[in-house]
């Protein structure tokens, strides 16, 4: 009897260690699908980072490089397997754009601001672009700040866009000047030219030889003014050039350049 209670202890206790393991065993084969599962999303994610054309990266709180996207990767002229675990002054060989692209130090007063600057970047490929760089902090599953992702936005294009807009304005700001000015001066350069046609002959018996020789400069005059206000017609550009003393004046000649005719060419 004694033996028989003895191998019913030995089976419950067999009993028990084999559901012990069972339940370890789902245990392990959760862990294992929750694994899987965060892997994908992670594989998913990454996907999603480098379907994004603006370089995007993380940094954590030492300043390494835990995430990025294949912009990114493009920009600093890297592989992701050089990337990641390393800082980006251990990275770029530019200590400049390190310093411009490597993330603030946290401090409870700027953990909830996004932070930016713009400014000119040499990137890895020799180029040189006005861009505008992002830090917004992100916090881990309690709620503390965890690290930075950083984005670099190109606004060359747009800032290119904008001067010229500016340009353009100033051009047509000058151009109805221009015309308000030509427009004053035609007028007293048609009456100066036809009084001097009449009193040509007049003038021609009246005036000793010095008097005449100044007013033979008359016409030439009139022309001269007559061609300044043409140039001030067609103005296409604004050509700066400099004088004396420093000064900076537009150029006539350089800024209204003659435009080809289409019917030339043909």
């Amino acid at each position: 009897m004694k033996q028989d209670g003895l191998n019913v202890v030995d089976l419950n206790k067999q009993s028990k260690t084999d559901r012990d393991f069972a339940r370890l065993e789902e245990q392990v084969q959760q862990l294992r699908d929750r694994l899987d599962l965060l892997s994908d999303q992670l594989e998913f994610f990454q996907i999603l980072l480098d379907s994004i054309p603006t370089p995007i990266f993380f940094e954590d709180l030492d300043h390494k490089v835990t995430l990025c996207n294949m912009a990114f990767e493009t920009v600093i002229q890297s592989i992701r397997e050089d990337v990641l675990g390393n800082s980006l002054k251990e990275i770029l060989k530019d200590s400049g754009l390190a310093k411009a692209l490597c993330g603030p130090e946290i401090t409870p007063e700027n953990a909830l601001e996004p932070m930016s600057c713009e400014r000119d970047v040499s990137f890895a490929d020799g180029s040189t672009r006005h861009v505008e760089i992002r830090h917004v902090v992100y916090f881990n599953l309690n709620g503390e700040p965890a690290g930075t992702v950083g984005m670099i936005i190109d606004l060359t294009d747009q800032k290119r866009a904008e001067r010229a807009e500016i340009e353009a304005d100033r051009l047509r700001t000058a151009q109805k000047l221009a015309i308000s000015v030509a427009h004053e001066f035609n007028n007293p350069l048609m009456i100066i030219a036809g009084v001097h046609q009449i009193l040509k002959p007049a003038m021609k018996s009246a005036l000793d030889e010095k008097l005449q020789e100044h007013s033979d400069r008359i016409p030439k005059a009139v022309e001269r003014m007559h061609n300044l206000v043409q140039k001030l017609m067609k103005l296409t550009s604004l050509k700066e050039a400099e004088y004396a003393a420093g000064q900076v004046f537009y150029d006539l000649n350089a800024s209204a350049e003659e435009q080809p005719d289409p019917d030339e060419d043909e």
